[in-house]
């Protein structure tokens, strides 16, 4: 899966989830009194994240995209990284820690 999520004019988040079972088997279990059919098996997930600036295009050119790379990546690094990456960092991990939520994992736990 893969999910765009728009901040601002001017950031974006790239989202990227990629899953895969191995070993997944359905058979009949007694729950609570009821028998219902369950599934058993692995599965892998990778959750993988990107900050884009400038998503638009309004800074295309020659002396304005020097001019935005000299002042994104170099001089306001820093103010770009606490305020957009962790903040996309912080809400990978939240999507992984609602994955093992949903799944009832023994680790359902937040890294923090």
């Amino acid at each position: 899966m893969r999910a765009e999520v728009k901040i601002n004019d001017f950031v974006k988040f790239n989202v990227e989830v990629d899953g895969k079972f191995y070993g997944v088997k359905e058979f009949e279990a007694e729950y609570m009194g009821n028998k219902r059919k369950v599934n058993n098996g692995q599965f892998f997930v990778k959750i993988s994240g990107q900050v884009t600036y400038d998503y638009q295009g309004k800074f295309k050119g020659n002396i304005t995209e020097y001019f935005l790379e000299l002042l994104v990546k170099r001089i306001l690094k820093n103010y770009y990284d606490i305020k957009y990456v962790d903040r996309l960092y912080y809400d990978l991990y939240t999507l992984q820690t609602l994955i093992k939520e949903k799944v009832y994992m023994e680790t359902a736990s937040n890294a923090y």
